[in-house]
């Protein structure tokens, strides 16, 4: 059964927001869902480098061109259509995507 994430509303195009999820004990877990050439994505909200979250604030996600995600830690690149880090220490690896669906104006992380 899909779980709803947001309301397709909050999410416009060239926006992305970080969305917290129920983690295990003391680990707490985020997704980062973005709206990007007219697709929803959604990918784990942790650099394949360090493991750390992308974002410096909730919607912190973008690099100032709006061209790609960007960590806030070491400011690696990512390809927001892909996941795929396209500069920085993690070149070559890829944001862990998740699966997610748009349907009747809500956003749904997929079962």
């Amino acid at each position: 059964m899909p779980h709803p994430l947001l309301p397709s509303a909050e999410l416009p195009e060239g926006g992305a927001r970080e969305i917290p999820l129920p983690g295990g004990a003391g680990d707490p877990q985020s997704l980062i869902v973005l709206r990007h050439q007219g697709q929803v994505r959604a990918y784990r909200n942790l650099c394949p480098h360090l493991r750390v979250p992308l974002n410096w604030q909730p919607e912190g996600f973008w690099n100032p061109e709006r061209t790609a995600l960007m960590c806030a830690m070491h400011k690696a690149l990512f390809n927001p259509v892909s996941g795929e880090c396209i500069h920085g220490p993690c070149f070559g690896r890829f944001l862990e995507s998740v699966a997610i669906h748009e349907q009747n104006g809500i956003i749904n992380l997929d079962a």
